[in-house]
């Protein structure tokens, strides 16, 4: 009785899953639809299916039939906002997502670049030691992953281990697709993609760094984040007698590096 119950649950799936792809393949045959606009099409429809209550019944029925195509990609990201909005109402939901990343990138800008005038943050990127191509004298056929394990060498010299390193994603992307003599990827496959760490360290990708920069450091000894504090206010001026809302959100953050010698940074682009 459970193996019938099995083979009918992959059978309502299957046919389930199916018929969403005969409706895609139906717009794609008889309309002039493109398939990235029926692609938003269905992205849409979850949206309004989950917000309309009706998603959860389908869901129910068809299961993985209908969350697994875009379809009920659509649905997760209606249900996300809506929980959101329900735990801190629908401004809540805005900052908690929309405010605080923005704010977190912008300080993690800071943090990396700040040029330390008018008592703002002092970046580890201008304060850390230039990386001594001299190094590499002598060495051939030298890559960005040589170059770090490099940098990593001129940290230890500052008498501190390093402790991460720091990249921009294409800067990433590139060492990732980096193939050994047989066409093979050298740290990963296209399956898992590649573990973010290069000669033991962790990897942090960001946009905040430059595409042609690395930044490598003793970042659990050589620095420390201070004063942390986030600040929501809904209160501005006339708000009150105007009906209007503004909301600020801000971090107030300052950044102490202790051995700028521990930090070293460069260039990802390398000359012959």
């Amino acid at each position: 009785m459970e193996i019938g119950s099995k083979i009918l649950t992959y059978l309502i799936v299957f046919a389930s899953g199916g018929l969403l792809c005969a409706i895609a393949q139906l717009l794609i045959v008889r309309t002039k639809l493109t398939p990235a606009r029926i692609l938003v099409i269905f992205l849409c429809a979850g949206i309004i299916l989950e917000a309309a209550g009706a998603f959860q019944y389908m869901r129910q029925y068809a299961q993985a039939g209908v969350t697994v195509p875009i379809l009920g990609f659509g649905a997760s990201l209606a249900r996300g906002a809506i929980e959101g909005a329900q735990a801190y109402g629908f401004m809540g939901a805005y900052v908690e997502q929309g405010l605080r990343y923005g704010l977190a990138m912008k300080e993690e800008a800071k943090l990396l670049y700040g040029d330390g005038t008018n008592n703002t943050i002092h970046g580890l990127v201008p304060q850390a030691t230039a990386y001594d191509t001299g190094m590499e004298t002598g060495r051939t056929g030298v890559t960005i992953i040589d170059r770090t394990r490099l940098a990593m060498l001129q940290v230890m010299m500052a008498l501190y281990p390093p402790s991460g390193i720091v990249l921009n994603p294409v800067t990433w992307a590139d060492i990732e697709l980096i193939k050994d003599d047989n066409g093979k990827y050298l740290l990963s496959n296209a399956h898992v993609g590649a573990e973010k760490q290069l000669w033991g360290l962790p990897v942090v990708d960001t946009m905040s760094l430059q595409s042609d920069t690395f930044l490598v450091g003793a970042f659990d000894m050589a620095a420390a984040i201070l004063d942390r504090t986030i600040t929501v206010a809904t209160q501005h001026d006339t708000n009150f007698t105007t009906n209007k809302i503004t909301v600020l959100c801000e971090n107030r953050v300052g950044l102490m590096v202790t051995r700028p010698s521990a930090y070293v940074s460069g260039s990802t682009i390398i000359t012959p």
